[in-house]
C-alpha cells in the first residue's frame, strides 16, 4: 500500500504540479481507500496546500487502511466528516461546493479512491454498497476532473463493465498499479477509465500480478508502439507476386461494400495481387472503385483457392443455400483462412453438424468476431458475453469495421507473416488508426474507408508523416 499510494501520488503530482490545486480524496472503507489516505499524505508532504479527504463508508477495523488514516492524519491532513463516520450524498455535495468556493478560479481536482478491484459485483440493498453509489453519483455529476486509483469505483476490474446499473465513476485519468487490468481494456471501460497511466509496472516483486493469470494463462496488453518491431519489411527490389496472393469471398447482392471494404484494406496493407469473388453480379463494381483489385466468380473458386496463398471468406456473404456450399468448399480447401461476419455463421453450422463439414480442414483458421458474432459462436446472449469476455475468448479458442480489419489481417498472412502475429498486429494497426481518425476529424460521422490512409502509414512505419493527416 505504501508503495503503490507514493508512485500514484507522484503520477498525480506530475498531471497536477499547481501547488495550488484543491484535492478532494473521496475514500473507501478498504484497501483503496488506504491508497487514497497514503496519497493525501504524500501530496500534504510535498507542498500542496489543499487537501482534504472524505470517508465514503465506514472504516474497516484492523486493515492496512487504518494505518494508512493515521499516517495521513498525522501529516496534518483534513478528514470529513470530523469524527470519522462516512458521509452522506449531501455531506459530500456540500463539501465539493465549499472547496469550490474557497478556491475561486482553481477548479479542484476528485480523487477517487472509493472501491477498488474487489469489487466484482453489485450489492444492492447493503448500506455500504448504496453509500459507494450515492458518492459516485455525486463525483460524476460534479463537472470535476476525477482521477481514479487502480481502477474506478464500481468498475468490475476483470470485465470493465459497472457492477450495478451501469454505474461507476467516470474517470477522466485512472493511474492503476503493477499492471493494466482487464477490466481497463474490456467491456465498456473506455467510457468510464478516462487515460489509463500504469505505475510500479517493473518492479521485480511486482512483475506478475495474479489477476493477470487465469487458467494457467497469461493476459498481455499490446498496442500499435509495442508492436512495431513486428512490421513487415518490403525489400527494395520486391515485386508484387512477393507481397502475398490473397483472396477474399463474399458481397451478396446489397452487400457487395462489405467485400470492397475488405479489398481495399488488404492493397492499402501491402497484398502483392488480391482477387475478390463477389457472390452477387455486381462485380464490376470493385473495378470501378479499386482497379488495382482483381474479381473473380463462384464457378472458379476451387483455381482461386489454389492460386491464393490465403483466404478471407465472409464479408457480406449472406445466408443462402449457395453460400453455404461455397464456405464448406473454402473451409475444406484454404491453407490459410480467415472467417468474418456470416463466415462466422457457416462455421457454427459446421461444427453443430460434424456430418456436413470437409474432409479437409484449414491449417490455420483466424476468427475476427464480434460482441454478436462471439455470442453466436459460443451459445451465449450478448449480454454474458460483455460480462465475461475472457471467458468467451476461452471457449471460441477451444472450440463496416471489421471488414476492414478482415482485410489488414489477410493481407498480413498472405505476405507471409504468422497468423498470430497477424492477427494481433492488424488489430492492433486497425485501432491505432481509428484512434489517429478520431483526433484528425472526430469520432461523429467516421467510415471504414477514414482509416486506409492512417493503415498504409502505419504499416510503412511512418508515424511522423501522420502529422500531414492530422
Amino acid at each position: 500500500m505504501e508503495k503503490a499510494g507514493t508512485a500514484m501520488a507522484a503520477e498525480i503530482m506530475r498531471l497536477y504540479p499547481f501547488r495550488g490545486t484543491p484535492f478532494i480524496i473521496l475514500a473507501g472503507n478498504g484497501n483503496n481507500g488506504g491508497d487514497g489516505y497514503v496519497v493525501g499524505r504524500e501530496l500534504i508532504r510535498n507542498g500542496y496546500r489543499s487537501v482534504l479527504t472524505v470517508q465514503t463508508v465506514p472504516q474497516k477495523p484492523g486493515i492496512a487502511a487504518v494505518r494508512a488514516r493515521e499516517s495521513y492524519l498525522a501529516a496534518g491532513g483534513i478528514l470529513e466528516p470530523g469524527n470519522g463516520d462516512a458521509a452522506d450524498s449531501a455531506g459530500i455535495s456540500g463539501l465539493i461546493a465549499s472547496v469550490r468556493g474557497a478556491t475561486p478560479g482553481i477548479s479542484p481536482v476528485i480523487i477517487d479512491a472509493i472501491a477498488g478491484i474487489g469489487v466484482l459485483r453489485g450489492r444492492p440493498g447493503n448500506p455500504d454498497f448504496e453509500r459507494m453509489s450515492a458518492a459516485v453519483q455525486e463525483i460524476n455529476g460534479s463537472g470535476l476532473e476525477i482521477v481514479s486509483l487502480d481502477v474506478p469505483s464500481l468498475l468490475n476490474a476483470d470485465t470493465g463493465i459497472p457492477v450495478s446499473q451501469g454505474l461507476a465513476v467516470r474517470a477522466y485519468v485512472t493511474v492503476t498499479v503493477f499492471s493494466r487490468k482487464p477490466g481497463l481494456l474490456l467491456g465498456r471501460a473506455g467510457d468510464f477509465a478516462g487515460k489509463v497511466v500504469t505505475v510500479l509496472d517493473s518492479l521485480s516483486e511486482f512483475a506478475v500480478n495474479a489477476r493477470r493469470i487465469q487458467h494457467d494463462e497469461r493476459i498481455f496488453a499490446m498496442d500499435y508502439h509495442d508492436l512495431k518491431a513486428f512490421l513487415p519489411v518490403r525489400a527494395r527490389c520486391a515485386h508484387k507476386g512477393d507481397a502475398g496472393r490473397l483472396l477474399l469471398v463474399g458481397g451478396s447482392t446489397g452487400m457487395e461494400g462489405a467485400l470492397i471494404t475488405a479489398g481495399r484494406a488488404a492493397v492499402r496493407s501491402g497484398a502483392g495481387l488480391v482477387r475478390t469473388v463477389f457472390l452477387s453480379e455486381r462485380r464490376d463494381s470493385m473495378n470501378a472503385i479499386n482497379p488495382e483489385i482483381m474479381t473473380g466468380i463462384p464457378e472458379n473458386i476451387a483455381r482461386d483457392l489454389a492460386w491464393s496463398d490465403a483466404a478471407v471468406v465472409g464479408p457480406g456473404m449472406g445466408r443462402s443455400a449457395r453460400d453455404a456450399g461455397i464456405f464448406r468448399e473454402i473451409y475444406g480447401n484454404s491453407r490459410k483462412l480467415l472467417v468474418d461476419a456470416d463466415g462466422l455463421r457457416w462455421l457454427r453450422r459446421l461444427c453443430d453438424n460434424p456430418a456436413l463439414a470437409p474432409s479437409g480442414r484449414p491449417e490455420t483458421l483466424v476468427l475476427t468476431p464480434h460482441i454478436g458474432e462471439g455470442a453466436m459462436l459460443t451459445g451465449r446472449t450478448v449480454a454474458e458475453v460483455l460480462d465475461d469476455p475472457l471467458g468467451t475468448i476461452r471457449e471460441m479458442a477451444s472450440g463496416g469495421m471489421g471488414d476492414l480489419l478482415s482485410g489488414v489481417i489477410g493481407a498480413l498472412i498472405a505476405g507471409g507473416m504468422d497468423p498470430f502475429q497477424a492477427a494481433v498486429l492488424g488489430v492492433a494497426v486497425h485501432g491505432e488508426a481509428g484512434i489517429l481518425s478520431e483526433r484528425a476529424d472526430g469520432a461523429i460521422g467516421m467510415c471504414a474507408g477514414d482509416l486506409l490512409p492512417f493503415i498504409r502509414r502505419l504499416l510503412n512505419g511512418r508515424e511522423n508523416g501522420l502529422q500531414t493527416l492530422l
